[in-house]
């Protein structure tokens, strides 16, 4: 199920364009705020949901067969701006470089159509392998309105 979950996001974000080369004072096309900041958002002390290896695999295999060759086009890739939002929608990218090869992506949505979810962070790591990007790890965690008010893998109520 998470298989065919993954495919039809990935095949429906394949018609969209790129939007993350924008500077943090852009908008999108829906004129929601896209920034992009240095700093780490996550703490040692939060829960994430890790994404299948498999599915990483996947994801790597439509990177190739796409030819995303910059690592900001494979965060746009999967996790997309939300074109249905209430208004108060932003999506901010923070870019941690852990070595020469590597680096860190946070993206945090908040203002999603889901009332119950504050906000969703997706943290992936790239790395540069024979001058092609390609993804280590996906992980992601949960800060909702109701329940947890803190960053945890568990979901929204």
């Amino acid at each position: 199920m998470k298989r065919e979950v993954l495919v039809l996001m990935i095949a429906s974000v394949l018609s969209l364009t790129s939007c993350m080369n924008k500077s943090s004072s852009d908008k999108n096309e829906d004129n929601a705020p896209v920034s992009v900041t240095t700093e780490a958002l996550s703490n040692s002390a939060e829960t994430f949901d890790y994404l299948d290896n498999d599915l990483i695999i996947e994801l790597n295999d439509l990177i190739v067969k796409n030819n995303i060759t910059q690592d900001e086009d494979i965060i746009s890739f999967y996790i997309p701006q939300q074109e249905q939002t209430e208004g108060n929608y932003s999506y901010t990218v923070s870019i941690k470089n852990i070595d020469k090869a590597t680096n860190e992506y946070t993206v945090v949505e908040t203002g999603l159509p889901d009332d119950s979810i504050e906000a969703i962070k997706t943290i992936i790591i790239i790395e540069n392998k024979n001058n092609l990007p390609v993804v280590v790890s996906i992980k992601k965690n949960y800060r909702c309105y109701r329940g947890h008010k803190e960053w945890s893998a568990d979901k929204c109520d």
